[in-house]
């Protein structure tokens, strides 16, 4: 039933089109929903970028990709710890779009998810994304989410880099490229909410 649900999630938010997004306005209006998926047990914190160019994507998609990373971050620790969410805007350069098959240069928006979980081993972590591996002693609902999020980036032309070590916790950075102002003011507008920039 969840991976149906997901789905049909999939198909709704398909037809719902590409917007021009602020990456930070769609973390905050999932504030409260990620701190109920995270638990009591986890401090959650976020770091925004000001100001942060906008990318051409998918709200729903996007909220989908930060609860299954939520979800993943949550089951590496399993008795408490951090989890920090932060967006940036970067720069990538030729010779670090070489680093990664599937980086190219140019400007991009980050979104980074690290938590401060068990990790993952290294021989797990090229191949977390493939639908037959499981990063730790997880459920299918958690592979199948994982493989959602490396889809969902996919097709918004971006890339997924992590970093982890055993014992000491995981990072998730995507990068999505970033659209220029006279692009993103021909789609259709975000819905934008009050950013609490406090929340340090």
């Amino acid at each position: 039933m969840g991976m149906t649900r997901q789905l049909l999630a999939f198909n709704r938010t398909q037809v719902m089109g590409p917007r021009a997004l602020d990456l930070s306005v769609v973390v905050a209006n999932l504030d409260q929903s990620l701190k109920r998926i995270a638990g009591e047990h986890i401090q959650l914190r976020y770091v925004w970028a000001r100001p942060l160019p906008p990318v051409q994507a998918n709200s729903g998609l996007l909220e989908q990709v930060l609860r299954n990373l939520v979800v993943n971050a949550r089951n590496a620790m399993p008795h408490g710890g951090q989890l920090v969410i932060t967006t940036a805007a970067v720069k990538i350069d030729g010779a670090s779009a070489h680093r990664h098959s599937a980086a190219c240069s140019g400007q991009f928006v980050c979104l980074e998810v690290a938590d401060t979980g068990t990790g993952i081993t290294p021989g797990l972590l090229p191949r977390m994304f493939e639908p037959s591996i499981t990063t730790q002693d997880r459920n299918m609902r958690t592979e199948r989410g994982l493989l959602s999020v490396y889809k969902i980036v996919q097709q918004h032309q971006g890339w997924i880099n992590v970093s982890s070590h055993v014992g000491t916790g995981t990072t998730v950075r995507i990068l999505l490229p970033a659209i220029p102002p006279h692009a993103a003011s021909v789609l259709s507008p975000q819905k934008v909410s009050t950013l609490p920039w406090d929340h340090r």
